[in-house]
Order: structure tokens, then C-alpha cells, then sequence
């Protein structure tokens, strides 16, 4: 996953504290291992001390021209190898990258091993705390309120 390429359609990330937690600040990724705005190895910044401490991304990033209803694309991921493309679009405002930091080593099928870092997820949401900041969009859904939100995970082979 560390040679995968990676492609986020942000120009700002929910910052975190010291303990992981969401502090309601959003801030620009400019000059920043946040900023995947342009097609990056994930192993350039994926050990950077701003991310969870020692531990890979387990980050929030707020999706560029996002309006309410409408799919924009979140993220591209590109595996160099294999050619295959992964792109996400969705309706919600932000993106979640996980590069499975807290994985223990174990044994799956055929005897591959797993251990944290061998993956990747890319995961649309509202922005984390959302309920516990005013400036956030809502994810808050009162009584006979719709929720209808959308994400299309579109695979390609180049």
C-alpha cells in the first residue's frame, strides 16, 4: 500500500490533538503532509509526525467544491503494478483515510500474512465530532427528516 498513489480532492483537513481527538479546527494543507492534492506515493508522507502519532494516516479531509446532494470526487487511488484505479465520489462533505494502523499480524487465507499498514480505506463521512462543533455540517437527523447521502466506489485498470 506505501507505493500506492493517492489523490484527495481537499484543500483542507479536520485537525486532531494529541490524543486523536477531533479539535473542531479545520486547516489548509498547504506545505503539509496533508496535502495529497496532487498524485502522491503514500510513503512520502504516510510516517510524518502529524499524523497519528508514530502510527500512519487516520485522518479527516474536507472535499473541495462539495454541494449538499450532488457527487463530487473525493479521492483517486492508483496502484502502479497491477494499473488499477480506484475512484471514490460521494455526496457527504468530507473523506476518511485509513491506512490500517492498528492492525495486529495475523495469518489469512493461503498463508498471507496481514499486519497494519497492508491496506487502505477510504471512507466518506461528515466531518468526526460533528455534533460537538457548530461550524461543522450536521449529521445530526431529527424526527421524520430523509437521510439520503451517496458514494460510488468506481474501479478501473489502466
Amino acid at each position: 500500500m506505501r507505493d500506492h498513489i493517492l489523490q484527495i480532492n481537499a484543500d483542507f483537513h479536520t485537525v486532531l490533538d494529541d490524543t486523536a481527538s477531533p479539535t473542531g479546527e479545520i486547516r489548509p494543507v498547504d506545505n503539509s503532509p496533508f496535502d495529497f492534492r496532487q498524485p502522491t506515493v503514500i510513503e512520502k508522507f504516510i510516517d510524518a509526525p502529524e499524523y497519528v502519532p508514530g502510527r500512519g494516516i487516520d485522518n479527516n479531509w474536507t472535499i473541495r467544491k462539495h454541494q449538499p446532494k450532488e457527487l463530487a470526487l473525493a479521492a483517486t487511488l492508483y496502484e502502479p503494478v497491477s494499473g488499477r484505479t480506484l475512484e471514490v465520489l460521494t455526496t457527504m462533505p468530507g473523506i476518511q483515510v485509513y491506512t490500517a494502523n492498528w492492525v495486529e499480524k495475523q495469518t489469512g487465507k493461503y498463508g498471507k500474512t496481514y499486519q497494519e499498514q497492508d491496506s487502505i480505506c477510504l471512507e466518506t463521512q461528515n466531518f468526526p465530532n460533528s455534533p460537538n462543533v457548530a461550524h461543522f455540517p450536521s449529521s445530526v437527523l431529527r424526527p421524520g427528516e430523509r437521510y439520503d447521502e451517496w458514494c460510488v466506489y468506481k474501479f478501473s485498470a489502466k
